[in-house]
């Protein structure tokens, strides 16, 4: 049986992925989602866990009947939590543990496969007023836009939508329902980093931001050996925020938590000491949901997200924007690149803007080398 308890109430709400496959919801006022939750579930059927959920916050979950006919259906969790808002509970059981996607209203949450969000088609348009000085091709605007988003798009990848206009004030896009939350973050992020924007961070964003910043503070860790899950607890405790190993809340647990492991001696920032424990484990860390979870490295090389560097003060009539995006593609630790080796990451510009979308251990590479110019 999964338990719930609330232990706080907060403020406003906006749902949605982070730069991968996202679940659609339109922002809405609902303190319930931003209480704090902890949870307790034991080889629990998702039905039942969103059931006392739902129950317990007095919020309607409604589970669509693609869902509960999907490859879900009866398969069950293996989750403690404790101290992160509902939100993200609900974020990470619906997108990365049953890889489903969910929608937001005012009758409450709805949860359903993620084909039947794909298969829903919408025409939106995102406003690039702040943009339109350094969009001197639109075409090219169009490219880069497909080039550095999830998509699929019709004219790139033969399925899915289409960029039907552009003009000096908005970008008119079809496509699924799902993709659109991904593209309103996409234009968010762009108008921020380029217009100048301020963009107020969310609870969330907020909880992420001071579990990352965690990770860069240097540590030591123990000088004994100790088991994995305890070693990983021991050397997080001061980031305050909740370890979860993804395979075990699968059922999975294809690595032995229990095996001792050893850390590396020294001090370093914190995220060097996991990467040192976690590489030769095939695992690694990522920052989500007011999490640190635990995920396979192949799941972590494989997720792309997207970012906008600001390279206005590196570059010059002597070394162009282009001359920088080829020293970022040949630097040891930034690839793979598709336009290079068929697969990875791409790259593009938008005046002195350099627009890259990767995996996260690409773009912290990216950052790195950026700052050190």
């Amino acid at each position: 049986m999964a338990g719930f308890r609330c232990l706080s109430a907060m403020i406003l709400l906006f749902v949605g992925g982070v730069g991968r496959d996202p679940a659609f919801a339109e922002p809405i006022r609902d303190t319930r989602l931003l209480q704090k939750v902890e949870l307790n579930a034991s080889a629990t059927p998702y039905a039942e866990v969103f059931a006392q959920i739902s129950e317990e916050f007095n919020i309607p979950i409604a589970l669509h009947e693609s869902f509960q006919k999907g490859h879900v259906r009866g398969e069950k969790v293996t989750w403690e939590i404790s101290g992160i808002t509902l939100q993200s509970a609900l974020a990470f059981l619906i997108e990365d543990v049953a890889h489903a996607a969910w929608t937001v209203d005012q009758n409450g949450v709805a949860v359903m496969d993620q084909l039947v969000v794909q298969e829903t088609q919408a025409t939106r348009d995102y406003s690039i007023a702040s943009l339109a000085p350094l969009i001197s091709d639109p075409t090219a605007f169009k490219w880069t836009i497909m080039e550095t988003t999830t998509g699929p798009w019709n004219e790139l990848d033969g399925i899915g939508g289409t960029i039907d206009e552009v003009t000096p004030q908005y970008v008119r896009v079809t496509n699924d329902l799902s993709f659109h939350q991904e593209l309103e973050e996409f234009f968010t992020m762009l108008n921020a980093t380029i217009g100048g924007r301020r963009v107020a961070p969310s609870v969330i964003d907020n909880a992420n931001a001071r579990i990352t910043a965690a990770l860069q503070r240097p540590a030591t860790g123990p000088r004994n050996e100790l088991p994995l899950r305890e070693m990983i607890e021991t050397l997080t405790k001061n980031t305050r925020a909740p370890v979860v190993f993804l395979d075990e809340v699968w059922g999975v647990n294809t690595v032995d938590l229990t095996q001792n492991v050893t850390c590396p001696s020294g001090r370093m920032p914190l995220k060097s000491l996991l990467r040192e424990i976690l590489e030769p484990l095939e695992l690694a860390v990522r920052v989500d949901h007011e999490m640190l979870l635990i995920v396979s490295k192949i799941e972590d090389e494989d997720e792309q997200f997207t970012h906008c560097f600001d390279v206005r003060k590196l570059v010059s009539p002597t070394f162009s924007v282009n001359d920088l995006i080829r020293q970022i593609q040949q630097a040891p630790g930034t690839g793979p690149w598709f336009e290079i080796d068929g697969i990875g990451g791409t790259i593009s510009s938008l005046g002195p803007f350099v627009i890259v979308r990767n995996t996260a251990p690409s773009l912290e590479k990216i950052g790195e080398l950026l700052n050190g110019r």
